[in-house]
């Protein structure tokens, strides 16, 4: 066997055992057609992440929180990041905010009607409000879930390139600029 034979053998070897590899990429970028099955949330719980997502961050005259993926970013998110407690806290709070809606209206949340679901969410954010102001500690849920559903949006390819002034290479450094010209992509 000469050298140039051993190479292209070599050559091959290695395309093929990286071929799989390969595949899986380019699959995992194709649209399957099939709904999200949530990770780390049960599907009630993950339901009513996405309901309170789209009430937080509906969609306009731009895409909201639904349209950009958020819910998944919040499974996957607080799933991957969070302790175990503060992973108990989160799912506790969407099991709360379903009893709340039960015990309101017999349906879980994501199945009220949006003003009974904006209806909630005001007395949970008011609730909130007053844990803070009386300088209980938290997390709270609440906040927590703003938080998420923002920082979803922003991170989610329409919210950096869009929404937020993203550059891919940035450009020089201005300590001091009016927000006009730092502020929303033009």
């Amino acid at each position: 066997m000469d050298r140039r034979s051993l190479l292209k053998s070599l050559g091959l070897a290695a395309g093929a055992a990286l071929l799989p590899a390969w595949t899986g990429i380019f699959t995992a970028c194709k649209e399957t057609g099939k709904p999200y099955v949530p990770l780390y949330f049960s599907p009630e719980a993950f339901a009513a992440a996405s309901a309170m997502a789209d009430r937080i961050l509906p969609e306009t005259d731009t895409p909201g929180a639904l349209a950009v993926g958020v819910p998944v970013f919040i499974d996957l998110y607080a799933g991957e990041t969070f302790n175990e407690e503060q992973l108990a806290i989160f799912k506790a709070g969407l099991d709360d905010l379903n009893k709340r809606a039960t015990d309101q209206a017999a349906k879980p949340f994501a199945q009220l009607p949006a003003a009974e679901q904006d209806a909630l969410l005001t007395r949970l954010e008011e609730e909130t409000l007053l844990r803070v102001e009386s300088k209980e500690k938290g997390p709270f849920f609440f906040t927590q879930m703003k938080d998420m559903v923002v920082r979803g949006f922003c991170t989610s390819e329409y919210g950096a390139t869009q929404f937020l002034a993203w550059e891919d290479v940035p450009g020089r450094w201005e300590a001091c600029m009016p927000y006009e010209k730092a502020g929303r992509r033009r």
